[in-house]
């Protein structure tokens, strides 16, 4: 107190000083709050900044969706650079960002707020924008939106964590937003795996512009002429070609939900094996889907999660009961046979185009973020980020629902107990996400689901 004291006093002698004895006598809370206040204030101003850059981005006219991407740079309060993607033809958003500013300016201490998670590899000779983030000594990385393809979801923002740069989000409000503009490009990591190659390049023609074209020869009515394509034909193309492509989308839809249904039945069916209580795999699949959206993981990446968890009950097909029932920890023969069962659950998976993606995901179910789980010691965030996640929920499920050898636990005792699972078997970052999110909610979600399986 005496330290605040002198420096009210230090102010005082610049004038207004009941103002600034008045800030000197004030709560530290008081005065801890409003320097949040304003700095989340900030960073919507700037995410905002960066979000209307996004909505000038220039894409290349390859047929193929691009990500809208704004980038705003930030030292002490002061934009030292707003770019978007396709300012200068091939370069991302951030890397403009970075070259704006001269190399010897020193950005030790800035912000880069983007609209898209950076990305972690480009072709060569280009360096990923991660790479030049961590070049030029940022302090902070703030983003809108994961990107949306489930291999690489989350690998920048694990390379920044990883060079000590703190990474935060967009408000969920700007988040939604970001994720809106972005959704044709999002889009094209949501179609079935199961589709073949040769039906994917229907969807790139959008445009009759994007048609190719030779010199114009003697005009027809309708069909291609000997040297070319006439302006009636291409129109009639465009349009047949944009029937065909709703149609595809729509089937493509409908064959989703057929898969989700079926996966939905099988969980159930899984749950009455006896070893899970019954709703467990909708519980836990519910908890994950929680998890990763309050990671802003993009819905493409969620939905392949879900699967996963949906289907992570698929490994214990066919172990004796002896086994998934012990009180004891499993000695090295039964091992054996666990490891066998996660390698025979995973491959059956991953036979299925669909499930390709979620068969990671049930073969990482049972390693530990120390290194001790099995079947292959995967450690740290050689685990995939799916597994991850689940490995979370899972246990909260685990502990807040009878079993044969455990009683309920509440929320709170629940969530002690998997803060002593932070470092040893689950991922400390995912913890402390789960940590922040109002236990209401997961009261909320356990009853509902549970009132859905009554029903």
């Amino acid at each position: 107190m005496g330290d605040e004291f002198s420096e009210a006093s230090k102010k005082t002698q610049s004038g207004d000083s009941s103002t600034l004895k008045a800030e000197a006598t004030r709560p530290k809370g008081t005065r801890t709050r409003k320097r949040a206040d304003r700095a989340a204030r900030q960073d919507r101003k700037f995410a905002r900044l960066a979000i209307e850059g996004a909505r000038k981005s220039i894409s290349e006219n390859d047929g193929r969706p691009h990500p809208m991407v704004g980038a705003v740079l930030v030292k002490n309060g002061k934009v030292l650079a707003a770019c978007h993607r396709g300012e200068i033809e091939g370069n991302h958003a951030e890397y403009l960002a970075l070259e704006k500013v001269l190399a010897d300016t020193s950005l030790v201490g800035a912000t880069v707020y983007t609209t898209l998670e950076p990305c972690t590899t480009r072709s060569h000779p280009k360096v990923p924008c991660v790479e030049r983030l961590i070049e030029r000594k940022v302090a902070r990385v703030v983003i809108g939106m994961l990107d949306p393809n489930p291999r690489i979801t989350g690998q920048g923002q694990r390379r920044l964590r990883k060079a000590n740069i703190v990474t935060d989000l967009f408000p969920p409000d700007l988040m939604s937003e970001v994720e809106e503009l972005n959704r044709e490009f999002s889009r094209a990591f949501d179609l079935s795996p199961g589709i073949p190659d040769s039906a994917r390049p229907i969807l790139k023609f959008r445009s009759a512009s994007e048609f190719p074209r030779k010199q114009p020869g003697p005009r027809r009515l309708l069909g291609p002429t000997a040297t070319g394509y006439n302006r009636e034909y291409v129109t009639a193309l465009e349009g047949r070609v944009n029937d065909l492509t709703s149609q595809l989308r729509s089937a493509l839809s409908s064959l989703e939900k057929s898969y989700d249904y079926t996966l939905e039945v099988l969980g159930d069916a899984l749950d009455l094996t006896g070893v899970n209580q019954p709703g467990h795999t909708r519980r836990v699949t519910g908890y994950t889907i929680l998890i990763a959206r309050a990671m802003a993981i993009s819905k493409p990446v969620i939905a392949v999660i879900a699967r996963g968890a949906f289907l992570h009950s698929v490994s214990r097909l066919g172990v004796p009961d002896s086994i998934l029932k012990k009180r004891q920890p499993p000695n090295a023969e039964e091992m054996a046979i666990l490891r066998e069962h996660c390698v025979r659950g995973y491959r059956m998976l991953k036979r299925i185009p669909v499930l390709k993606d979620a068969a990671e995901i049930v073969y990482a179910q049972y390693e530990c973020f120390d290194g001790s789980g099995y079947p292959r010691g995967l450690k740290g965030e050689e685990i995939p980020l799916g597994a991850r996640i689940f490995q979370v929920a899972n246990a909260f499920d685990m502990f807040t629902s009878d079993g044969p050898f455990r009683g309920y636990e509440s929320v709170d005792d629940a969530s002690n107990r998997i803060d002593k699972l932070s470092g040893k078997q689950c991922d400390p970052e995912i913890v402390s996400v789960f940590h922040a999110m109002p236990r209401k909610l997961w009261i909320d979600l356990r009853r509902e689901i549970n009132r859905s399986m009554d029903k």
